[in-house]
C-alpha cells in the first residue's frame, strides 16, 4: 500500500504530461479549410504550411514571407510533383531573405497541385487541394 502512495502521484503527473491536449487539432483543421488568402512563411529552408485548401476559380492570394537572411526563396505551383507543368502565373521571383512577396492568381479547376521552392525543392514544398 506504501508503495502506491509514494508512486501513485508520480504515475498520475507522467500521464498528464503525456497527453496531447494543445489544441493543434484545431489549427490544423482551420489550416484546411478553404481560404482565398494565405501566408506562408519560409524560415529554415522550410514551408511553415505544408497543405491547405482554395475553392476553385477563385482569386487566391498568397503573401510569402522569407525570413531566412540571404537565402533565395520561391513558391511555384505545378499540376503534380514531377514539377513538369508549371500552373500560369502562379509563382513568385527567387530572392533573398528577408523579403515579403505576393501573388496573386486564379485558382484552377478542382484537384490536388503542387507547390515548391525552386531552390529548394526537396526540403520545402506541399500541396495545394482545389475544390
Amino acid at each position: 500500500m506504501s508503495r502506491l502512495l509514494l508512486f501513485g502521484p508520480a504515475l498520475v503527473c507522467l500521464l498528464a504530461a503525456c497527453g496531447d491536449d494543445d489544441g493543434d487539432d484545431e489549427s490544423q483543421a482551420a489550416a484546411l479549410d478553404p481560404v482565398t488568402e494565405i501566408t506562408i512563411v519560409a524560415q529554415d529552408i522550410d514551408f511553415d504550411i505544408e497543405e491547405f485548401k482554395a475553392p476553385t476559380a477563385a482569386s487566391l492570394t498568397i503573401t510569402v514571407v522569407n525570413e531566412d537572411e540571404n537565402v533565395p526563396h520561391n513558391i511555384a505551383f505545378y499540376t503534380d510533383d514531377s514539377a513538369d507543368e508549371a500552373i500560369d502565373g502562379a509563382s513568385t521571383e527567387l530572392e533573398d531573405g528577408p523579403i515579403v512577396q505576393e501573388l496573386v492568381f486564379t485558382v484552377p479547376a478542382p484537384g490536388e497541385y503542387y507547390y515548391h521552392c525552386d531552390a529548394h525543392p526537396v526540403l520545402m514544398r506541399g500541396t495545394l487541394i482545389v475544390e
